[in-house]
């Protein structure tokens, strides 16, 4: 049965999307089955991973939202990456909140995901837009576990995460006991700076240990790069560092799972 995990943070530029498709292309090389539901009307994880822009694709979440028999299983499209399927975004999923009904905006996505896509699938990875609004609210309500992002470049990342926590919290107790707080990942990190430090000081002193992943990724052009080209960093360079340390966190994220399970 898929494990859902949830990349969260409601500040943009923090390297979630990147996170997700780096991660979504590590388990592959893993060989576990990925799905990535990409949330985010911006569809950035959808333009990396497609093999065709979001405005091409024959289906995409938006049907999810709109149509009575769409569920996941008959949504998702092949990713040009091998083992890893995609339920693209589109930019009009925006118009879509717009004209949701309160009731659909919390409802929505968990009927959507039916069992035969838990089945087939070992992880399936939901990137969100950087906001509190619908689209996290119902990743938030599907998910097993969340994920969040920190960059290490902005002074005030974990003081901005209050908001978020306290959804988290909300949704835990109100629509799904089961949601976890997983891990939270440091992006972004340059050991040379000052910022980098403290942010990691915030960190270690806002969180258990065990809340936080050991492996750090690295600020390098590598992910971007990559991204222009239209690839993840593994299709554009497996040796760059950047694919290292993600590779690494995919490890972690399964050492971590293992541990769950078995306890």
């Amino acid at each position: 049965m898929a494990h859902i995990i949830a990349f969260a943070n409601q500040k943009g530029g923090v390297g979630k999307t990147a996170s997700v498709i780096s991660l979504a292309h590590a388990l592959a090389m893993r060989e576990k089955k990925v799905l990535v539901i990409d949330l985010d009307p911006q569809g950035n994880s959808s333009r990396i991973l497609g093999k065709l822009l979001p405005s091409e694709q024959p289906r995409t979440v938006i049907d999810l939202f709109t149509k009575k028999t769409a569920i996941v299983s008959n949504t998702c499209v092949d990713s040009q990456i091998k083992g890893v399927k995609l339920v693209p975004s589109y930019l009009k999923l925006f118009e879509i909140e717009r004209s949701m009904k309160e009731i659909e905006r919390l409802s929505t996505l968990r009927a959507k995901v039916d069992r035969a896509a838990l089945e087939e699938f070992d992880f399936v990875l939901v990137d969100t837009p950087p906001n509190l609004g619908t689209f996290l609210l119902n990743a938030l309500i599907i998910a097993d576990y969340v994920i969040i992002p920190i960059d290490a470049e902005s002074i005030f990342a974990v003081e901005g995460l209050d908001g978020l926590l306290e959804t988290i919290s909300d949704v835990k107790s109100t629509l799904n006991p089961k949601l976890k707080l997983l891990k939270v990942l440091l992006t972004m990190v340059d050991g040379r700076t000052n910022t980098s430090r403290i942010i990691r000081e915030q960190v270690t002193r806002a969180f258990d240990e065990e809340q936080v992943f050991r492996t750090t990724i690295t600020k390098n052009t590598s992910v971007n790069k990559a991204h222009l080209q239209g690839v993840t960093v593994f299709q554009d360079d497996r040796k760059a560092l950047a694919a290292k340390d993600y590779m690494k966190v995919a490890e972690e994220l399964l050492e971590c799972l293992n541990s769950s399970n078995n306890s």
